[in-house]
């Protein structure tokens, strides 16, 4: 149904948030369909399908938006108009994504569901312990009642400080002695979208035009770049070896949109040979070991049969006659069985690099080599893309967001910072963050960051946490259990309330 017309209760979405229809609705409009069963109806079946599907009415709604930091007024007045007049809501009200984060990060309901989502395949004694120390750290971090929330996403990155789910000001001291308040909240203008055009340009220069196939950089984005943990050294590294042999090359073979419509990840030929020819070694080492093995058994028999009595010396020599031919041919047989497994296997080898050299033929592959490190290393160091030097990389705006609030929370932030957003998935950027931090942090501050198990949807669990459970100034649905209205009016801005600031601007309403 049109949200004008009603949202309807038999949706996805209203089985999650939990919506159910009144008994007295349900007994009207069974008595609606009874009525209308013997009466000719020229709507359709259609029209009656829509008319007495159940919905709540969007003028009890009630509605909470997550928007970024520091986003502006106008577009924040358009988008109060939408809601107001063409979807005809009671109440709109704007949130923090990052400050929602917060509530799902000290969430008790959130964790323990994600430990349950993650945790499915281990036994019963380890999800016990582990969601105890979950909760134990926990536990720890809202004593103190701070977090610094660093919401890495698509197009940019914030960090805002907060201190019982409310963001922290920055306080001042003028000239004049008067006190002023500021905003400790940090932005850094890089985030997924500037990481995947990054590689697209570089990708598009040296191989394949890829300007207008940005899902595709994306995907290779997701699944090979990750942070690396000694970035000079690893330079060091790819400028003696060749392109191919680095330990971190890969080939991306790239969908050709008819058999296959998604991206392969694999490994280069000469990394693949290298790799046949370590396994080959550890065979061949394996065999020596078997054989070594197996002569110092035979010295044992003969050590012990050597120790026997003197009458059966003429049938021992004998058995050892006989066992020695025997063992010789057995030496030749083997040898005769050995070059035959490995004319096979040539053979075997050469067929398969001919049809591995055909489907290479036909195929699209994109090299990725040090642009898998490379590119994530942006967010940390914004100059080597030519940006300005005296802009901030990520861990000295969680330092600079960190230092402009009151030193008394200064030791709790630090011990309590969460990530959220897409860019926290990539691969060893906890650790990464954790060593920028820890250059920067004097050293009596102990550092403690943590990513969430699902970072794409924290900020909606926590406003569906914060709003289910009441909230900060009667946060919830427009009405609760019993029927009554709740009270809106710290959290949202009404109809009138709207249409009075649009008359005075005096009386407008910052709603965050």
């Amino acid at each position: 149904l049109n949200i004008v017309n009603g949202i309807n209760l038999n949706g996805e979405a209203s089985q999650t948030y939990g919506w159910k229809m009144s008994l007295s609705k349900k007994l009207k409009l069974s008595c609606k369909k009874k009525g209308s069963g013997g009466g000719g109806s020229t709507t359709g079946a259609a029209g009656d399908a829509a008319g007495d599907a159940p919905s709540i009415s969007t003028k009890d709604c009630a509605v909470l938006l997550l928007i970024p930091p520091h986003y502006p007024r106008v577009l924040l007045e358009q988008i109060l108009q939408v809601w107001f007049e063409d979807f005809g809501v009671s109440h709109v009200g704007f949130a923090l994504s990052a400050v929602t984060a917060c509530v799902a990060a000290t969430s008790p309901a959130t964790s323990k569901q994600m430990i349950m989502m993650t945790k499915k395949n281990t036994d019963d004694d380890d999800d016990s312990k582990q969601q105890q120390q979950h909760e134990e750290k926990r536990n720890n971090k809202a004593d103190t009642g701070c977090c610094c929330m660093v919401d890495a996403g698509w197009s940019g990155i914030s960090i805002v400080p907060t201190f019982q789910n409310k963001p922290l000001m920055a306080t001042t001291r003028e000239q004049g002695g008067t006190a002023s308040t500021t905003t400790a909240i940090r932005r850094i203008p890089l985030g997924g979208k500037h990481l995947t055009n990054i590689l697209k340009y570089h990708v598009s220069y040296r191989q394949w035009n890829l300007m207008d196939q940005e899902w595709i950089l994306q995907d290779v984005m997701e699944k090979l770049s990750y942070f690396s943990l000694n970035f000079q050294q690893d330079m060091r590294v790819a400028r003696k070896l060749p392109k191919g042999q680095r330990p971190w090359d890969r080939d991306y073979v790239l969908p050709d949109m008819q058999t296959t419509f998604e991206g392969q990840v694999r490994l280069t030929p000469q990394l693949l040979y290298m790799q046949q020819q370590e396994e080959e070694k550890q065979q061949q080492q394996e065999k020596s070991d078997e054989q070594k093995q197996h002569e110092e058994e035979e010295e044992l028999d003969e050590d012990y049969q050597e120790g026997d009595d003197d009458n059966d010396d003429g049938d021992r020599s004998e058995n050892d006659d006989d066992g020695n031919n025997n063992s010789d041919n057995d030496g030749d047989d083997e040898e005769e069985t050995d070059a035959q497994i490995r004319r096979r296997v040539m053979r075997q080898r050469q067929e398969e690099e001919q049809r591995r050299k055909e489907i290479e033929a036909e195929q699209q592959i994109l090299n990725i080599s040090i642009e898998r490190f490379a590119t994530p290393e942006v967010l940390f160091h914004p100059s080597d893309v030519g940006l300005p030097t005296n802009m901030a990389g990520l861990a000295h705006g969680v330092v600079q967001s960190i230092q402009a609030c009151p030193k008394k929370y200064h030791a709790a932030l630090y011990g309590n910072v969460v990530v959220t957003g897409g860019i926290s998935q990539i691969t060893n950027f906890q650790i990464r963050l954790e060593q920028e931090l820890r250059s920067l942090t004097p050293y009596q501050y102990p550092i403690h960051i943590s990513v969430m198990d699902s970072p794409i949807t924290q900020s909606w669990m926590g406003a569906r946490e914060w709003m289910c459970s009441g909230g900060v100034g009667g946060v919830g649905s427009s009405r609760s259990s019993g029927g009554q209205t709740q009270n809106h009016s710290k959290w949202s801005i009404n109809h009138d309330e709207w249409e009075q600031s649009k008359k005075d601007p005096k009386k407008r309403k910052l709603c965050l």
